[in-house]
């Protein structure tokens, strides 16, 4: 265990002094607000230590089919790629898909109780009863429905609570996801944006640095995602961990100047000397080896905000493409690698000539044979990755989220050598938004003759229109748009999560002589 509980007790009464002393003492409201804060997220990640949490964690948690999903990940990518990555890295990434599409859910209003009405109205915050406040609910929020039901909703800060409640808001979300995170023995952190949002890091021990983690979002090392997708006006980022609290900001954004000249309520001076108390209190039990390793840590983690600054960069065109920088992780994950970890080929035999794809289940069926992963059999595919929308209950196929979008491209190669087919039908569902445009074409290898294709219907290809058909690549393009959400506005495979599971929204039927 990180703590005792004695050591912890001492801990906090520690941390309640702390705006005794004379140089830590804070000068105004803000500064206040600020360290009453900063201690209230201390208290609660140290409750992560917690045996009967641990034990609920491995119940709920489908550790060993995610484990397996990681294992055979980490195979294939050996087998066909020649990439070496960690198992427990690969099983962050499971791990983070499963918290967002298959455990936690998103709470916006109840649903009434007496007449399933879905638009409650918020009345007012209630009182926490003895319930709530065992769980670590310091509001309530209390509903009423135009038939004269009402429903509160307690912000509980109780991870074992929250693997019973399984939803809520963002604090909820990562709370829940932290708590999880370290029963699994990963190293985590609770970050706090003071602009209203909540996320993890966790560090990673192959690529020795904090990764930033957004349960939210199935985003894994994505951190300039709040200022340049969601436009967000940063000022404190805060970390918070066993042994330590950091501020972190610098990871998050590319004008770092701006940023300082808006942190203007509290000395910078003071946020320092507090953060280092905070951390030297954490640390007091702590052996020296272990001290001295952590100290070495923070100082290279402060090398790379200063010398290898996000701030020095600028999201560009280059990196709306198949990036080379960032960890290949994220790379994979958002279907951004370069091109050469794919290059699937579909073989048509006899047999095997019909392709299918469901973006619900996210699954390919082809022949006898099923493939997990939209990105799985594409041939090639840049600057896309699968969007679901938890609030909407939506789920396609889309460029990168970006402020700036860039083309989206996805190509299926399919081997017709081996057969004698006489014609081709293929369907794909697409919708667009806005200025938003779908294109997808057909190209015949090797006479490279190129058919334009139609979405929403079936388009069919005789054998007698084209000359020589060896290889058909199927091609679709993602573009236009605009604004922050610009990115959206050309969807393909957009299904509903709730109705469209046994709907397909791509096939390819090969008809033979």
């Amino acid at each position: 265990m990180a703590f005792s509980s004695s050591n912890r007790e001492s801990i906090f009464r520690q941390l309640n002094l702390i705006s005794s002393e004379k140089d830590l003492q804070p000068k105004n409201e803000a500064e206040r607000h600020f360290l009453k804060q900063l201690l209230s997220y201390v208290r609660r990640v140290l409750l992560y230590e917690d045996q009967k949490l641990r034990e609920k964690v491995n119940r709920v948690v489908p550790v060993k089919e995610l484990l397996e999903k990681a294992m055979r990940k980490r195979d294939l990518l050996k087998k066909e790629n020649n990439l070496e990555i960690d198992t427990r890295d690969l099983f962050l990434v499971e791990l983070l898909a499963w918290f967002k599409n298959s455990f936690f859910s998103w709470f916006d209003v109840p649903v009434c109780s007496r007449c399933s009405n879905s638009k409650m109205k918020f009345v007012e915050y209630q009182t926490p009863n003895a319930e709530d406040v065992k769980n670590d609910a310091s509001r309530v929020e209390g509903y009423a429905c135009s038939c004269g039901a009402k429903s509160r909703f307690p912000r509980y800060n109780n991870p074992l609570k929250l693997l019973e409640t399984r939803k809520g808001r963002c604090g909820e979300w990562a709370n829940c996801f932290c708590a999880i995170l370290h029963s699994l023995d990963y190293e985590v952190r609770f970050i706090l944006d003071s602009t209203d949002h909540v996320w993890a890091e966790v560090y990673s021990t192959t690529e020795k640095r904090w990764m930033h983690c957004d349960p939210c979002e199935n985003a894994i090392d994505t951190p300039l995602l709040y200022e340049h997708g969601w436009n967000k006006k940063l000022i404190y980022c805060l970390a918070f961990s066993f042994f330590e609290v950091q501020d972190v900001t610098w990871r998050y954004t590319t004008q770092i100047d701006e940023i300082l000249q808006r942190r203007s309520n509290c000395r910078e001076s003071w946020i320092i000397d507090v953060l280092m108390k905070i951390s030297a209190i954490l640390q007091q039990h702590l052996p020296n080896d272990k001290k001295e390793y952590l100290c070495e840590r923070r100082l290279k983690e402060l090398v790379e905000f200063l010398f290898d600054p996000n701030q020095k960069r600028t999201v560009k065109e280059s990196e709306r493409h198949g990036r080379q920088s960032g960890s290949l992780l994220w790379r994979l994950q958002r279907g951004e690698a370069s091109s050469n970890t794919t290059m699937f080929t579909f073989e048509i035999s006899e047999s095997n000539n019909k392709i299918v794809y469901n973006c619900v289940k996210d699954e390919y069926s082809f022949g006898d044979k099923t493939f997990e992963g939209w990105s799985k059999c594409v041939y090639r595919f840049n600057n896309v990755f699968r969007k679901e929308e938890n609030d909407w209950k939506m789920c396609y196929l889309s460029r990168r989220e970006n402020s700036i979008p860039g083309e989206g491209v996805i190509e299926w190669n399919i081997n017709l050598s081996k057969v004698k087919w006489t014609s081709i039908e293929i369907f794909l569902m697409s919708e667009t938004y806005s200025n938003g445009v779908v294109d997808v074409s057909a190209v015949t290898l090797p006479d490279n003759k190129v058919l334009p294709l139609k979405t929403n219907t079936r388009n069919k290809i005789e054998r007698k229109s084209v000359d020589n058909c060896d290889t058909l690549l199927v091609t679709t393009k993602l573009r236009g748009g605009t604004s922050q959400v610009g990115w959206q506005h050309a969807q393909l495979f957009r299904q509903s999560l709730l109705k469209d599971r046994e709907k397909n929204s791509f096939e390819i039927n090969i008809t033979m002589n």
